[in-house]
């Protein structure tokens, strides 16, 4: 709710201003509408960002579809939250690397949470070709985890547990490592 509220004084502050509201702040608000479970305000939200025709970035264009996908993914509307995802993958073909890679965990985990897994395969390979220092490891956990789904449904068991301890040592020494810098910064120096 809270979340929610700050956005719309994001939105409020940028028109007094004679700002055009931004594809972050619209996506963002969208985020924390479908987790109210509010997808007919967060899609009239997005079309009316749609009927306004801003110029806004291939990044934006993308992150608009993905948001497009997620509301009629909601609505149980899978056709065309599948055309929408595809889309987002179209637009990312033209950014960086990065949005590639959201791109496709996004809609590998679209297929994966409707049992689609032949379709997940393909984007969840292409994951895992990216090189390590290009993907960011909470998103390697993720596809560590769908490829283990995946796997699982298909009843191939040697890999699922192979990607599932792949999910599980990256899980862990992640948070290793957040435990390691949350007890440095609470250490006193002893020396400056």
């Amino acid at each position: 709710d809270k979340s929610k509220e700050y956005h719309r004084q994001s939105a409020a502050i940028s028109q007094q201003k004679g700002e055009l509201l931004s594809v972050g702040i619209t996506r963002r608000m969208t985020v924390a509408l479908l987790k109210q479970g509010q997808v007919q305000e967060a899609l009239l939200l997005l079309n009316d960002l749609v009927e306004k025709k801003l110029l806004c970035s291939i990044e934006d264009k993308m992150y608009i579809a993905q948001s497009l996908g997620s509301c009629y993914n909601a609505l149980k509307q899978y056709g065309l939250a599948e055309k929408y995802y595809l889309e987002s993958i179209a637009w990312s073909q033209q950014a960086p690397l990065r949005f590639q890679v959201l791109a496709y965990q996004r809609i590998a985990q679209f297929y994966i949470t409707n049992a689609r897994y032949s379709r997940a395969e393909p984007y969840l390979k292409l994951l895992l070709s990216v090189p390590r220092q290009q993907i960011l490891p909470n998103y390697l956990i993720e596809v560590y985890l769908m490829r283990f789904k995946v796997d699982s449904a298909r009843h191939n068991y040697p890999e699922a547990i192979r990607h599932y301890q792949q999910y599980k040592a990256l899980e862990d020494s992640i948070y290793n490592e957040t435990k390691s810098r949350q007890m440095l910064a609470g250490t006193p120096r002893l020396f400056r």
